[in-house]
């Protein structure tokens, strides 16, 4: 492997470029609409050229381009893949997109999402996402609710590196792109029904799919979707073991139920009115999603710690040193395996509704209007060990809703392309949450409301450079005004039973009738987006990028006073990207596809999450300063057109240059969350079948990420064993075979293994050694049979 992956940076470093999409559909429709940078009849030509190796649309510029001629890194996959490979949490998409890593920290409702090394600390309220996330044209600034919007999509784009000028709020890495799909004028629909099956437990789901053309230039699109899934986890809690350790806040003895399941209903409803020169799409969607939580599992404890200290045995119980071994060696035999001491839960019922219109207000300029809200309402109990103790478990409900307003005004031309905009953005979120560690030392509850306003202006365009033919220029750039307010109280005891004021400023406790601190910060910031590129042949686009991104300071909501409620500083990243595509055509009909890049980003006052000296709870702080490098290629391989081959490789390699806390120099540490090398390798191939039969492929991939660290500061000895602070590197294999138009049927079945080797692995870790004393991690997917049929009518 280690000769693997130095042959594959080595390549990436020589080539320099951009990113493809392998795996993604044809989109003939969108793409025979796709505007590109290049005259009309080299557009026609460049899509042409590459209808045979599946014409990818995007929207990485506001605008339906096809792929290969637009200077942005991009991937993209198409909905169909997703169906095909069994995906329905957002987690997966990893595997799919070089440079991706997202993962559900704490809760499976929220997703962490950060692209080449630039992520969030956390997802929490009065914090914006370092990676944006785009449904439907509305920009979602709290990123919770997002896995179960994935089912009846058009395509899911990544958007690689900042973009400072045209996508909703400022992001420092990227954009993720959800489309569901849009009503059409064919009387349609599709129904799948499916089931998995793993060791200890078996899950059911169903989608559903109607089309209505009602009238001329009016449809309606109506989409359900349903799973009821076993939890992966079986949970090994002793009743008579955990009885006794039930303190606040406690919410109700174990059930004993098994974790990481899901049961979920989302629902999408779509109108498109099309009326001259006015188009008008109205959307609604809601999600309703109930589990039993998330598994943590203890990988190390420390003795002489304050667990050990507590958790002793001497009232007759197992001590914490005693069950950490009881849990070892049930893991050594069934890693699917964990406990949860209490009625551990999340729950999530959210609801949106937006409306995109656009109008041709004059020969090649088109208003356009969007205006989206949405309302959220979640609840979690969550146990973070995975002991049968209280040693540190939290509560955490959050209720808000977001509203997007959004005005612009696209133009093109002979020579110029452009868009203009106006934006706005309010987000409103409140959490009240308990907290509690070894048995039942009160951290407290706390009362947070936030409320996040963001106004920006932006301009982009591309010249195409006269007498150069295949020369153009484009540049962008974007004022934002952020406002973010914050009232913060914390008590100890929980909501129904107030204590003593949490909140101290230099040790003096504050009154209990002046227990609250609020601030109030604003932010003026420009960005801005400059870039050539070069379009030598339909074939052939090298590109040269540099974007400022920018993502806005705030305030803690795990504040213990002043001095670490904020507020903090906003974070910058200044990115630079050298970007090559090519498609090669060669004489026997096969086809290759080479796009890949080469970037630096320079990212200061980085928010990172760092715990306090002698304090238990984290806070947002600013990091100074590091630098970013890496590449990504993509290779896409048709020798027939009954098989395809696909190679991603994304190399990323962040640097702290200074970060000292009060804690310590941590300027040597790895970044966490980022994998320096990710490797995915597929293949699928048609078998030579007769047309009565229908078509039938097998196909396969494979995905391998590097050691993963789970906390920027907790590196190193001191902070217990490696393997507890960090996730080795790891592969997963997934099977699958498809078999559309099944006996000349309108039936298509998929079948498919996910995990194949049943790799045992931790996606996220909680490291609190040196302070409560232990480290847990989450627990990765099992092997996981599958089957759909689809009927389409």
């Amino acid at each position: 492997m280690v000769t693997v992956v130095r042959l594959l940076t080595s390549t990436a470093l020589a080539l320099g470029g951009a990113i493809i999409a392998p795996s993604v559909h044809a989109q003939s429709e969108a793409s025979d609409s796709a505007q590109s940078v290049e005259p009309d009849d080299a557009t026609e030509t460049a899509q042409a050229s590459v209808a045979d190796a599946n014409a990818i649309v995007v929207t990485a510029r506001r605008r339906s381009e096809n792929l290969q001629n637009v200077p942005v890194a991009v991937t993209a996959l198409s909905g169909d893949i997703l169906l095909e490979r069994g995906i329905s949490d957002a987690t997966q998409l990893n595997q799919l997109v070089p440079g991706l890593r997202i993962e559900a920290f704490n809760s499976p409702t929220s997703m962490n999402i950060g692209i080449r090394g630039v992520r969030p600390s956390e997802i929490a309220p009065g914090q914006d996402p370092s990676v944006g996330v785009v449904v439907g044209d509305i920009s979602y600034g709290f990123t919770i609710g997002i896995s179960p919007l994935l089912f009846d999509l058009e395509s899911v784009q990544a958007i690689k590196g900042p973009q400072g000028t045209l996508f909703g709020r400022n992001t420092t890495g990227g954009v993720l792109v959800i489309q569901p799909a849009r009503p059409t004028d064919a009387m349609e629909g599709s129904a799948t029904i499916g089931a998995t099956l793993f060791d200890g437990g078996q899950g059911v789901e169903a989608t559903g799919v109607l089309n209505i053309p009602l009238a001329d230039g009016i449809a309606l699109r109506a989409a359900l979707d349903f799973e009821d899934r076993d939890g992966y986890v079986r949970n090994v809690t002793n009743p008579e073991t955990s009885a006794y350790y039930q303190t606040i806040p406690n919410t109700g003895s174990a059930n004993f139920r098994r974790l990481n399941d899901n049961n979920q209903l989302a629902w999408r409803l779509g109108a498109l009115f099309e009326s001259g020169a006015v188009e008008s799409y109205f959307l609604y969607q809601g999600t309703r999603l109930r589990t039993n939580g998330t598994a943590y599992a203890p990988t190390a404890v420390r003795p002489g710690s304050g667990a050990t200290f507590i958790f002793n045995g001497m009232d007759g119980r197992p001590s914490i040193t005693e069950e950490f071994d009881r849990i070892e060696a049930i893991q050594r035999s069934d890693f699917w395996s964990a406990q949860a001491n209490e009625r551990v839960f999340a729950r999530l019922d959210q609801w949106a509704v937006s409306n995109v219109t656009e109008v041709e207000i004059a020969s090649e300029v088109t208003f356009k209007n969007i205006i989206g809200y949405r309302d959220f309402d979640r609840l979690e109990q969550q146990d973070l060990e995975g002991f049968p103790f209280q040693v540190l478990e939290a509560s955490i409900p959050d209720y808000g809703h977001e509203f997007v307003e959004e005005i612009q005004l696209q133009g093109t031309g002979k020579q110029f392309d452009w868009v203009a905009g106006l934006f706005y953005s309010n987000q409103v979120i409140q959490r009240d949450n308990n907290r509690v560690v070894l048995n039942g030392a009160d951290i407290g509850f706390s009362e947070n409301h936030t409320e996040a306003d963001s106004y920006a202006a932006y301009v982009q365009t591309t010249w195409r450079v006269p007498g150069l033919d295949g020369l153009s220029l484009t540049g962008g750039f974007r004022f934002t005004h952020d406002a973010r307010r914050m009232a913060h109280t914390s008590f100890t005891g929980r909501l129904d039973n107030q204590g003593a004021c949490n909140l101290r400023d230099n040790g003096v406790p504050f009154p209990a009738d002046a227990c609250l601190i609020e601030g109030e910060a604003r932010y003026d910031t420009p960005t801005w987006q400059l870039s050539g590129a070069y379009q030598a042949d339909p074939d052939t686009l090298a590109y040269a990028s540099y974007s400022r991104g920018y993502r806005a300071g705030g305030f803690n909501y795990t504040a213990t006073g002043p001095n670490d409620f904020g507020p903090f500083d906003p974070e910058y990243v200044d990115a630079f990207e050298l970007g090559f595509k090519r498609d090669w055509h060669f004489g026997n009909g096969a086809f290759l596809r080479t796009n890949v890049a080469l970037f630096h980003s320079d990212y200061r006052d980085i928010q990172r999450l760092v715990v306090p000296p002698g304090g238990i709870l984290p806070a947002i702080v600013n990091a100074t300063t590091a630098s970013i490098d890496g590449g990504e290629i993509e290779i896409l391989y048709q020798p027939t057109s009954a098989a395809q081959f696909g190679l991603n490789y994304a190399y990323v390699r962040p640097d702290y240059k200074d970060f000292l806390t009060g804690l310590g120099d941590f300027s040597d540490n790895e970044f966490a969350q980022v994998s320096r090398h990710q490797i995915s390798v597929s293949g699928k191939i048609d078998l030579p079948v007769p047309d009565s039969v229908g078509e039938v492929s097998l196909r396969g991939d494979y995905y391998y990420q590097s050691r993963v660290f789970y906390s920027d500061t907790a590196q190193g000895p001191a902070f217990g064993p490696l393997n507890s602070q960090s996730q080795a590197g790891y592969g997963i294999l997934n099977l699958g075979v498809d078999w559309r138009g099944a006996g000349g049927t309108p039936i298509d079945l998929n079948f498919y293994v996910n995990n194949v080797l049943a790799t045992e692995y931790r996606p996220f870790g909680i490291v609190v050694y040196n302070s409560i004393g232990y480290n847990a991690a989450t627990i990765g997917d099992p092997r996981v049979f599958g089957l759909k049929a689809t009927y389409r009518f």
